[in-house]
This record gives structure tokens, sequence and C-alpha cells, in this order.
């Protein structure tokens, strides 16, 4: 009968243990790597007089195709963010943009919605001012894994990060 080598025996389980903990990650980050990935963010649809009208832009900036696309916030806080009366026709453009979900978005694509204005005159505002909306943003892969995020949305025009630019 031959005698087991202790100092061995222990370093081939700890290289065991490493390699099992090694393919864990590399098939975590192969998982995170390819799948789709949705942001949404507030951009400048054009300029009048005195009127900015908004879209909300979708983008996936991942590598696989995003469905069933959805967009949550809490009614108080989007309530609390509008201006526009209920009824309004921008208003209800921007209360659709978190009710129907988006069929799919292509990776490397992007879909916008109209999503209300700013206006110097009461009549034409959708929102109250410049304002960050906490939105939750669902989705899921072709494989049916299920993706979720929190995302600041901040509504304004496109001027720059800061408030700030050159025009």
């Amino acid at each position: 009968m031959t005698e087991i080598n202790i100092p061995s025996f222990v370093v081939s389980i700890f290289a065991a243990g490493i390699s099992g903990i090694s393919l864990y990650w590399a098939f975590k980050s192969w998982k995170e790597t390819h799948r789709p990935l949705i942001t949404a963010r507030v951009t400048t649809h054009q300029e009048y007089d005195q009127l900015t009208a908004l879209n909300l832009a979708l983008t996936n900036t991942g590598n696989r195709p995003a469905i069933n696309v959805r967009l949550w916030i809490s009614p108080g806080d989007l309530e609390s963010a509008l201006f526009a009366k209920p009824g309004d026709k921008w208003r209800t453009a921007v209360e659709y943009c978190f009710s129907d979900p988006i069929t799919v978005i292509e990776n490397g694509s992007e879909v916008s919605n109209s999503f209300g204005t700013f206006a110097s005159n009461d009549e034409n505002r959708t929102w109250k001012e410049p304002i960050i909306l906490n939105i939750r943003i669902e989705y899921e892969d072709l494989d049916g894994r299920k993706y979720s995020n929190y995302q600041p949305l901040r509504i304004r025009g496109d001027e720059g990060f800061a408030g700030g630019s050159w025009g």
C-alpha cells in the first residue's frame, strides 16, 4: 500500500479549487459580456422660439437584442415632475412611455419617442423644470434571461452635462 503525500494532496485540492473558481468567473463574465444593455436619455428634438421639444431615446449598447423592454417609474414621482394637466396630448405621450413594452431593440440600435416640452408659456409646457427622474428599465434577452437596472433620467435639453454649451 502506498502512502499519501499530504503536502501534494493539499496542493492538488487547492489547485482544483482555484480552477473551479476561475471557471465560474469566466462563465459569469461571458454572460455579462454577451447580453443586451439598455440605457435611456432625453434628447432635444427641436428648439423653436420659446419651446424645446424633447425625445426619450433608448439605446441598446450590448451585443445581443433586447426584447420586452419596459420603463417603470413611481406614479407619484412622475406626477410631481409633470406640469401639464391630465389629458394634455404631450403628457399622454410621456405617460405612454411608461405603459406599453417595446417588443425589440436590436443590438447597436436606438429607439425614441416624443417626451414632452419645455416652454416659456404654461400652455405648451409639459415638465415643471429640469428634473431628474429615477426610472427602472426591465428587459429580456432572446434566451429569456431577465435584466433590470435603475437609472437616473435627467429631463432637459442637449446642453452640456453641467447645463452649459457654446450654442
